[in-house]
This record gives structure tokens, sequence and C-alpha cells, in this order.
């Protein structure tokens, strides 16, 4: 699973095997280490008591809760991606995306990319 930090945007895209997991567990989650001591854990998870997509910061941790309906439509169709503006009060907003993650376009060393969904745009040439 990747993650994208910038400004008040946050974006988690997922692979095929980890979409896979959600589905079947409700959660996926990842973890970037620092140093032996620190960390920070990312996740993704359906959420039945909720209706819109939140984002939570707690303990080292960033969550993604998804609305079960909007995940299970996500993960059993061509839908690519999830898309909420969590209110921050104060007249700001955090711009939440959750997408599968494709095979690029243009091949990048080392990168594996086995697990990745098909690029819809390499089929066109475009």
């Amino acid at each position: 699973m990747k993650l994208r930090i910038k400004d008040d945007s946050i974006r988690m895209r997922l692979t095929q095997s980890e979409i896979q997991q959600l589905d079947a567990s409700g959660k996926v989650t990842a973890r970037i280490n620092f140093s032996s001591i620190h960390h920070l854990n990312y996740s993704l998870i359906k959420n039945n008591t909720i209706n819109w997509i939140e984002a939570n910061y707690k303990s080292n941790s960033v969550e993604i809760n998804l609305p079960a309906n909007l995940a299970q439509t996500w993960i059993s169709t061509d839908q690519v991606g999830l898309e909420h503006q969590q209110d921050l009060g104060n007249g700001k907003h955090l711009q939440i995306l959750v997408e599968k993650d494709f095979h690029c376009l243009i091949k990048r060393p080392n990168e594996d990319e086995s697990d990745h969904f098909p690029n819809p745009l390499a089929a066109s040439g475009s």
C-alpha cells in the first residue's frame, strides 16, 4: 500500500492482493520505520458504522475508514477510486483519496508491479 501526503491531502493506493485482504478481513495495514523505535502505521479499514470516508491520526497511526457499502462497490467493480473532503473546521478540509494502484506507463527500475492493476491507458497507447 502506498501512502502519499501533501499539505492537506492524503492518498492511499492499493494493489490487487491488498484489496483482496481488505475484502476478506476488513483491514489492510502497512508500516514505515524511521528508526528501530520510531515508525508510522497506516491502515485502510472497512467500517459498518460510518456514512462517509474519514481519516484519523492517533498514536503514530493514520487510519482511513471507508463505509462498508462504498468499499464493497469499489472492491467488486472497475471503479478506480473513492474521494472525500473531510471538514477540519475554520474553512479547512482534508482531501482523502483511495485508489487502485495501476502499472506505470513508463517502467521504473527496481519497482515490482506484478501485483498492480493493469493500466487502462496501456492498451490505448496514451
